[in-house]
């Protein structure tokens, strides 16, 4: 079943070979035939088709050219049930991700010997538990399964709808310098899908942690952050972004320039961090002594290769960047 079709073959013969002549009367003995009675025939090799699990007892009715007759019943056990296809599998997968197809199918009064699977876009697999990929999203590929059991019943088709999602295209953006205690939004982040949802961490800094485009508040130390994005399906990706924090200058108020090898320089903490910055020193009389655009070396307390007098000095420094000049004065001591 469902096909239900049994070929039957008369083998019956008679002495003097005018088997030709005979007439046939078969009783199929199918109860459930619609209409009543409809279960016969009188081919000499009839097909007939049985709806239901037997068993029936077949009943064939010969009679000769003479009017002779006989009969023969015989009992037909072997009409088995339709197999029920059916599969477990998840409905919702990434592209590119592996799914996995697991035969649940039952044969009912046999084992399952052969498998027909296709996944929907022209794949098919012979097997009982294939493993699969999906090369191009599609919404959704109908997967259908039917099976064969031990005696070569067909089963009905299970299918199922699998939903095959695009990862989310992202990018964090640039790595990144702003001032400390500023604000600045991290407007670069950009990302493409369907059903988005947003989180960076970690949260430090951070005005919202859900949203493409957060602000940094107040940060105080540099730090990275890492943009995670998942779409339809579970699908996630993710990005990275770091972020340099430019730290207010701080310069000290004295130096020793006197060869000793302790504080010969005037090292300003967190200068080399604006490699643009502009130092400026001027004595009391206003003249400059000296000047840099950048701060890789420090000053050393010398101009023009001398070493100035013991004194107080004027300073002016430009960080660039954004920030604000710094003004102030500045010991040598010897």
């Amino acid at each position: 079943l469902p096909d239900g079709t049994g070929q039957f073959n008369s083998l019956s013969t008679i002495p003097d070979n005018t088997q030709a002549a005979f007439n046939y009367r078969w009783d199929f003995g199918d109860g459930f035939a619609v209409p009543a009675n409809s279960d016969t025939s009188s081919k000499k090799d009839p097909v007939y088709k049985y709806r239901n699990l037997g068993p029936y007892t077949v009943q064939l009715i010969v009679t000769s050219n003479n009017n002779c007759v006989d009969s023969l019943p015989k009992q037909l056990v072997n009409v088995f049930p339709q197999p029920k296809a059916a599969f477990e599998a998840k409905d919702s997968i990434c592209l590119g991700e592996r799914i996995d197809f697991t035969d649940e199918s039952d044969g009912i009064v046999s084992g399952i010997t052969k498998w027909k699977w296709s996944f929907g876009n022209g794949d098919s697999s012979f097997i009982p538990d294939p493993v699969y990929r999906y090369t191009s999203s599609g919404t959704p590929y109908t997967v259908r399964l039917y099976v064969y059991s031990a005696e070569g019943c067909v089963s009905d088709t299970a299918s199922k709808p699998i939903f095959v999602w695009n990862y989310p295209t992202i990018t964090a953006g640039p790595d990144f310098t702003m001032l400390e205690d500023g604000l600045r939004v991290i407007s670069d982040a950009k990302a493409t899908g369907t059903g988005l949802q947003f989180l960076w961490t970690p949260s430090t800094y951070l005005n919202n942690t859900r949203v493409l485009n957060p602000s940094i508040v107040n940060p105080k130390d540099d730090i990275g952050y890492r943009l995670f994005v998942t779409g339809r399906g579970g699908c996630a990706t993710s990005d990275s972004v770091f972020v340099k924090i430019l730290k207010m200058p701080k310069p000290p108020n004295t130096f020793t320039p006197n060869g000793d090898g302790i504080n010969e320089f005037w090292e300003i903490k967190y200068l080399n961090d604006y490699p643009n910055a502009v130092v400026e020193i001027y004595n009391t009389a206003g003249s400059i002594v000296y000047r840099s655009i950048g701060y890789s070396t420090p000053w050393d307390g010398k101009y023009k290769g001398q070493a100035l007098p013991a004194g107080t000095y004027y300073y002016v420094i430009d960080p660039k960047n954004g920030r604000s000049r710094q003004a102030g004065y500045v010991t040598i001591l010897r």
